[in-house]
């Protein structure tokens, strides 16, 4: 039998690689090997650097538990900061030594006659292991060109999130943000007061919460410093999001009836979007603004962005809400379906600018194939399972509640497809309820 060169490697050295090495050398393995496709650890901290970047979630429980850090500057720390915090904790740990950067895995294949994983590294040799622990990120690709009419044409600067010219200086520029993500949130605030003009597209409008941030000052970094603190802040932290969010919408909403759910989640999204309304008249001036930044979603169907610099950017004289589709991009600037064009230096192009990872990014093969998951069924989208992923058996609960807040959605958006009330109630699916979906097999590899 082939002995592989390695007994564990580990693709991806951001946040998950760290703590998988550390887990291993913790059970006693320090046989692997940690395959980066970049140059050095920290993952999107590593790979993003925009103006404005920051984490989302407070510090203290965006941190690895085996590495608490009571230096953070802010409650919401900064983008380079995470950065610096997982380089060090990788060198803390002794890491490095394991770390191959610019070592893209392409395949992944297994070998049941050998009993090992064969990974091919672009242009390098081919890595084995008797295990492998995919460590990569959710959002990972950036694509190779903006997708939008006519940016080639553009003859300003292209910048996205994840491929910033940190070179580029925007003071003065007269500046166009497609796209209120996160990432479109945080440098519209940012490039706001740099800016000579600044225009931000918005194509569908999005929960954006209050951030509420501050400074650690050095009496709370002694705090922080005190033994065992961290980590009752981390504990009073779970059970805070146990009490308000894990317990109420995973095992309460789930449990009660259909016909109260569908009655009681349209009162929650209205009485959500009412709270809303109140935000934005205490943090926006322009009424039209306010009008156009309601979410028509309910808060629970989409992750919401945190911000409290976004609203307060909108009411700069030199900042501008554009909610009209764009047509294309033209020499000068962006053209919007109405016909006006607005003249633009610099295009950040947030929406779209990223790929999920597709199963061709790293291809997996086996020499017997065998199914990619256990036994599935139909997720009860109606009309929307088509492009419904199969859920695990026994996620029955998840799977009604998800059911529910779709139905709730048809209500709440008539666009949407199949809500039409003149045209009926959207087709059902085919397959009868509990009908296992069928699962591909993964490819045969080559023999050779």
């Amino acid at each position: 039998m082939t002995e592989p060169v390695y007994e564990v490697a580990i693709i991806g050295a951001g946040p998950g690689g760290i703590a998988a090495a550390h887990l291993l050398r913790k059970k006693g393995i320090t046989d692997f090997v940690i395959l980066e496709r970049a140059d050095d650890f920290g993952g999107t901290w590593r790979d993003n650097h925009y103006p404005g970047l920051a984490v989302d979630i407070p510090s203290l429980w965006y941190q690895l538990s085996f590495n608490p850090n009571p230096e953070w500057s802010r409650l919401f720390a900064p983008g380079p900061e995470l950065y610096r915090y997982f380089q060090d904790t990788a060198r803390q740990l002794g890491l490095y030594a394991h770390l191959r950067t610019n070592s893209e895995v392409v395949q992944q294949k297994w070998d049941d006659a050998s009993g090992i994983w064969r990974l091919e590294v672009r242009d390098q040799p081919s890595v084995t292991a008797r295990f492998v622990i995919s460590s990569v990120g959710g959002y990972i690709n950036a694509k190779a060109k903006v997708d939008i009419d006519g940016i080639d044409d553009f003859e300003g600067a292209v910048l996205r999130p994840n491929a910033w010219d940190d070179d580029y200086d925007p003071r003065g520029k007269r500046i166009a943000v497609i796209g209120t993500g996160s990432s479109g949130v945080q440098i519209a605030a940012a490039l706001s007061e740099q800016a000579k003009s600044l225009d931000v597209y918005q194509r569908t409008p999005g929960w954006v919460l209050p951030k509420i941030d501050f400074e650690f000052s050095p009496l709370a970094r002694k705090v922080l410093r005190l033994p065992g603190f961290i980590a009752a802040v981390n504990m009073l932290g779970r059970v805070l999001m146990d009490a308000f969010m894990v317990v109420p919408i995973v095992h309460l909403l789930p449990r009660l009836p259909d016909r109260i759910l569908a009655r009681l989640l349209p009162l929650y999204d209205k009485w959500s979007r009412l709270l809303y309304r109140g935000l934005l008249r205490a943090t926006v001036d322009d009424p039209a603004y306010r009008k156009a930044l309601v979410p028509r979603m309910g808060i629970l169907a989409k992750r919401p962005v945190i911000s409290s610099a976004f609203f307060k950017a909108l009411n700069n004289p030199n900042t501008a809400l554009i909610t009209t589709a764009i047509e294309r991009i033209t020499r000068n600037g962006v053209r919007t379906a109405d016909g006006v064009e607005r003249e633009a230096d610099l295009i950040v192009a947030v929406d779209r600018s990223r790929d999920l990872p597709a199963r061709n990014d790293l291809e997996r093969q086996r020499l017997r194939p065998r199914p990619l998951l256990p036994r599935t069924r139909d997720a009860q989208l109606c009309g929307h399972c088509a492009s419904a992923p199969a859920q695990p058996v026994g996620d029955r609960r998840t799977d009604r509640l998800r059911r529910l807040r779709v139905d709730g959605l048809r209500r709440d958006n008539g666009r949407t497809r199949g809500t039409d009330d003149r045209r009926g109630p959207p087709p059902r699916c085919s397959r009868r309820r509990g009908q296992p979906r069928r699962v591909q097999p993964l490819e045969r590899a080559d023999a050779s």
